[in-house]
């Protein structure tokens, strides 16, 4: 009776390690699964760190690009502010040889009236002096 009794025993000793031997080997197939989903969130994580860096660079070119570009508008407004105000002074300019030209006109024509007016006395003094002679 004993020995059926140990055998027994050792049949659900047996039952029992087989029954632990499952549990173990599913224990480590879910601890496998649950590694490898945390390998592939962490890869996932890593790639998303990569872009999340190369979103930066990208935005960090744009910025300087966009500085680069807000440089040269202020260069050109400055050039353009230039340009006007010199076209300013250009435009008095042409105002002031406009002006000189008609004072210079104005010069020429009484000059030709005085010469006008100097050739008819002397065509009058040189008949008071043809008529000494004579």
């Amino acid at each position: 009776m004993v020995a059926d009794e140990v055998r027994k025993l050792a049949e659900r000793t047996s039952q029992s390690t087989r029954e632990i031997t499952s549990m173990v080997e599913r224990i480590q197939a879910g601890t496998k699964q649950a590694i490898d989903s945390m390998e592939a969130g962490v890869a996932r994580v890593n790639e998303g760190a990569m872009l999340a860096n190369q979103a930066g660079d990208a935005i960090n070119l744009i910025k300087s690009e966009a500085q680069v570009v807000v440089e040269r508008v202020s260069e050109i407004s400055a050039s353009l502010h230039t340009q006007s105000q010199t076209n300013s002074e250009n435009a008095r300019m042409v105002e002031n040889i406009a002006r000189l030209t008609d004072e210079n006109s104005s010069a020429f024509q009484n000059t030709a009236d005085l010469t006008h007016h100097l050739k008819g006395l002397a065509d009058n003094l040189q008949n008071i002096v043809g008529r000494f002679k004579t």
